[in-house]
């Protein structure tokens, strides 16, 4: 057991046992612990006393209808009395900790990951191709809405100030403003290995598998720290667990991007060959997906955003921006409070395609998250006129990145040296300063 804001452990015991730990509890005494072994699910309840470890309660969180896929994968103590259970098979179970009894369930995918906020009060899950936030105190669903597609193993992840949500599925990482629920990042990272939970070292960066720092605001596959057998971000700083061979072990608290990786980031901004699209690149506009009798004005509104970053403008560019409008798709809206109604759903979408590969995505769409309704307006009346045709307004208002990175080697999965900027080996230090940062090398560009 470790305190981390002291930097020393403060317990430890040896115990024979196929458990493992699924979470701490907030007193800093108690943990969760699984059975480790094949077809059995019970979970246990430990306390640290002094130099032991003592069993407490054993307990079989389960329905009894459950046949199958009962396994805990993720578990969270949302404060002092309650207990958050993720099972395999998408229930999620809330538990009165103090009398272990269920208080509330509902379902999401079984193979998402949850996130729970850092104040313990909003899940967030994914279900039927919905984005969802859970309120654990009144146990209401507060948000939802449509994910831009389906979603496979979708892992969540709070930023520090809770302001940015992020998701990775698969190979792709998206993140949403909380706020206003629109998508801010939609991309992919050809060639990095990124499956599993993402962990924010800060609002503006992000930890993808374990190892690759992406700087979000331009998109920029930033660094990569090797060797780190588990990584996990609390509150702006990032702890690196590492074990090597044939030495001890430690737990790195760090603080992420390091000088290192700072400065690289400066001087990657204005190298000309690192960015396929910044200012000066030549795209060439691609406005077929548009109906005709929006295209003039589509392509006005691109063509004006692409000068003014001092994009050129050429058809015979490699790097193509495409826009295109998909849609209508009927679909069911929930709004909390006031109901469930049916829309005409329009997708607006804009990319960059590179040697026949989208490399930067952006999309909206007609139907709002969420609708502030004046006296004498009407929901159902709003909805109405918003589901007749697509929100071309989206064009206007998009954000263009400033820089994107160019595809660097062969990008395909498996093959990941060289695509990053720059690259660290987390090792274990003697410095007796707890947030020594790692060094680095910087990589060049192929």
């Amino acid at each position: 057991m470790c305190d981390l804001e002291k930097g020393r452990v403060v317990g430890g015991a040896t115990v024979t046992a196929e458990m493992v730990p699924l979470a701490l509890h907030p007193d800093g005494k108690h943990i969760l612990m699984k059975s480790a072994a094949r077809n059995q699910y019970e979970i246990e309840i430990w306390s640290m006393q002094g130099n032991k470890a003592v069993r407490e309660r054993t307990l079989d969180p389960y329905q009894a209808e459950w046949k199958r896929s009962k396994e805990v994968q993720w578990a969270r103590f949302a404060n002092e009395k309650s207990l958050i259970l993720k099972h395999a098979n998408g229930w999620v179970t809330i538990w009165d900790f103090e009398a272990m009894q269920p208080v509330c369930h509902f379902v999401i995918d079984g193979g998402c990951t949850p996130a729970l906020s850092a104040d313990g009060k909003t899940l967030a899950f994914y279900r039927g191709e919905r984005i969802g936030l859970f309120d654990v105190e009144t146990h209401e669903v507060i948000a939802i809405q449509k994910a831009p597609r389906r979603l496979s193993w979708p892992n969540f992840s709070w930023s520090p100030s809770e302001k940015r949500l992020a998701c990775v599925a698969f190979n792709s990482l998206l993140v949403w403003d909380v706020e206003t629920g629109e998508i801010y990042r939609d991309f992919e990272t050809p060639g990095l290995n990124i499956n599993g939970m993402p962990k924010f070292s800060n609002d503006d960066f992000i930890l993808l598998g374990n190892r690759y720092l992406i700087e979000l605001e331009n998109m920029i596959k930033l660094w990569d720290y090797e060797g780190a057998a588990q990584v996990q971000a609390v509150g702006g700083t990032t702890f690196f667990a590492v074990s090597p061979q044939n030495a001890l072990g430690a737990l790195m608290p760090t603080l992420i991007p390091h000088e290192a990786a700072k400065n690289a980031l400066d001087a990657a901004l204005n190298e000309p060959d690192l960015f396929i699209f910044r200012k000066g690149a030549t795209v060439r506009l691609d406005t077929s997906g548009i109906p005709a009798s929006h295209k003039a004005t589509v392509e006005a509104n691109l063509r004006s955003k692409l000068e003014a970053m001092e994009i050129n403008i050429n058809p015979s560019a490699s790097l193509i921006v495409k826009a295109s409008v998909s849609g209508p798709k009927q679909q069911q809206m929930n709004y909390t409070r006031s109901g469930t109604y049916t829309v005409q759903v329009y997708r607006t979408l804009i990319e960059f395609m590179y040697e026949g590969k989208t490399i930067w995505q952006a999309s909206g769409t007609n139907i709002p998250h969420f609708v502030s309704i004046g006296r004498d307006e009407n929901l159902g009346d709003i909805l109405r006129e918003k589901s007749k045709q697509p929100a071309y307004r989206f064009y206007k208002s998009v954000i263009l990145p400033k820089f994107v990175q160019k595809p660097i080697g062969d990008s395909t999965a498996g093959r990941q040296g060289g695509q990053t900027i720059g690259a660290s080996k987390v090792v274990p230090t003697t410095s007796s300063s707890s947030r020594r940062r790692p060094t680095g090398r910087r990589r060049k560009p192929m």
